[in-house]
């Protein structure tokens, strides 16, 4: 499957930056090297680097950017699970991306306990209620465990910290 790509957006210390996503087989994010991710302050910036490197980026999604802010906010407590799923679903697959195109793994592997994080992380996917998986008339809401809120704080602490250690404002200072 060749990648197609599209520009990404979020907030971060309370500024608006985008980031160029890819849909492939894995998901992932444009890197400078092996282990930066290039930010733009604008749309326009982005789509000036994009001509540069010869990609073709889809046109914008409509929506709000992902609020890394919000999820910085409520990591330390139970508030965290008191997001939508589908914002929690969102920043935790941004991660993913992230740290696949870094890494090559997800976030939280790095420790090893794949089984447990891959737990909540499905309660946290069926908690969207997608159509396809949900039957008509009916609705899953989950009822988190400390544990399993611990795990998902742990899994997005690390992932926005290592986001937030891999970007690299562009152009670059």
């Amino acid at each position: 499957m060749e990648a197609e790509y599209y520009p990404f957006c979020y907030r971060l210390d309370g500024q608006v930056w985008y980031l160029i996503w890819y849909e492939s087989d894995p998901d992932g994010v444009v890197t400078i090297g092996a282990d930066r991710v290039p930010v733009f302050s604008s749309l326009e910036a982005l789509m000036d680097y994009a001509g540069q490197l010869s990609l073709n980026v889809e046109a914008p999604s409509e929506g709000p950017p992902l609020d890394l802010d919000e999820i910085s906010n409520r990591i330390g407590g139970r508030s965290l699970l008191e997001l939508d799923p589908h914002h929690l679903n969102y920043a935790w697959n941004t991660f993913d991306d992230v740290m696949m195109s870094i890494r090559g793994t997800k976030v939280g592997y790095v420790r090893g306990d794949r089984e447990e994080i891959d737990d909540v992380y499905m309660k946290l996917f069926y908690s969207l209620n997608l159509p396809v998986l949900t039957p008509e008339g009916e609705y899953y809401l989950p009822l988190w465990d400390e544990e399993e809120g611990e795990i998902m704080a742990q899994v997005l602490r690390e992932g926005l910290g290592f986001f937030e250690d891999s970007i690299l404002p562009w152009p670059a200072p």
